[in-house]
């Protein structure tokens, strides 16, 4: 009957450790996600892939900012979806805080 005690507890732990792992990824990606209006890095992850996503983005209002880290573009007002079509041709597009953004002129 130990055994079978310690089995149980180790499978609740287990079912506990997976639920917190699922609610720590949804909560970093509800944390880095671009929301409507905000500043975001466009990050690609394979190389030099720039398209669809940008385009779409300029097309419906958003701004180049500038230059990002590891070859990425800066960008304002982004809309929703921008997340998801940057993900899908293989890029990530990142929330950046109000705290980081600052004037250059």
């Amino acid at each position: 009957m130990d055994k079978i005690s310690q089995h149980g507890a180790f499978r609740r732990l287990g079912w506990l450790h997976w639920q917190a792992a699922i609610v720590a990824v949804a909560f970093a990606i509800t944390a880095l996600a671009p929301a409507p209006g905000a500043a975001v890095l466009y990050l690609p992850l394979a190389g030099h892939v720039r398209g669809g996503a940008l385009d779409w983005a300029l097309h419906h209002g958003g701004a180049l900012a500038g230059v990002g880290p590891g070859g990425g573009v800066l960008m304002m007002n982004v809309q929703t979806g921008f997340g998801w079509r940057a993900l899908r041709e293989g890029a990530l597009a990142i929330r950046v805080p109000q705290s980081m953004c600052r004037n250059a002129g």
